[in-house]
């Protein structure tokens, strides 16, 4: 179809907003009830977290094994406690557990001599990752991770931010 000058009418840009905003609006029925607020009250997660600067995540835990939560310190547990108190929900904290394919070693290497939760695996990013998507080992992962294309398809990710260092925290963009 070819069109030219004489058949094209022209549009004030008013009416073109206009059109646009009536495509993307849906009435809104004011009698109907508002669906339940989604609760987390009452509910216990297990998060892995990954050790990771001092500041950010400290494990004070000098053998192998999972830590308690008394045994971690730092920004990112402090976070965690933040939040819990807010939506009113328990948690036990993981390190990763050395199970994942990207783990190395992994486990399960002839040559390793480590068991689950050993110190070399607590700095592993991939490794604690793996927990929460290849094993349901534990229900999320809160840590500092770069949001990639993979973690993207398996992942809901938080608003990205800046963890303090030398400032304040930093909002960036949205997610």
């Amino acid at each position: 179809m070819k069109f030219s000058s004489s058949s094209l009418k022209v549009v004030s840009a008013p009416a073109i907003i206009a059109s646009f905003f009536a495509v993307g609006c849906a009435r809104v029925d004011a009698q109907a009830p508002l669906p339940a607020e989604p609760s987390l009250a009452g509910k216990t997660f297990k998060i892995t977290i990954i050790e990771n600067l001092d500041y950010l995540v400290k494990v004070n835990k000098e053998d192998d094994g999972n830590p308690t939560k008394d045994q971690i310190t730092g920004y990112m547990k402090d976070m965690i406690d933040g939040v819990a108190k807010k939506a009113q929900f328990e948690y036990e904290l993981f390190l990763p557990s050395g199970y994942g394919s990207s783990c190395i070693p992994t486990i399960e290497d002839k040559n390793s001599t480590d068991g689950a939760y050993a110190k070399k695996y607590r700095s592993q990013f991939n490794c604690g990752q793996e927990d929460v998507i290849e094993l349901g080992k534990t229900d999320m992962y809160w840590s500092l991770y770069y949001v990639s294309t993979p973690r993207q398809r398996w992942n809901r990710f938080t608003l990205p931010y800046k963890p303090p260092g030398q400032g304040a925290l930093t909002m960036y963009g949205t997610a």
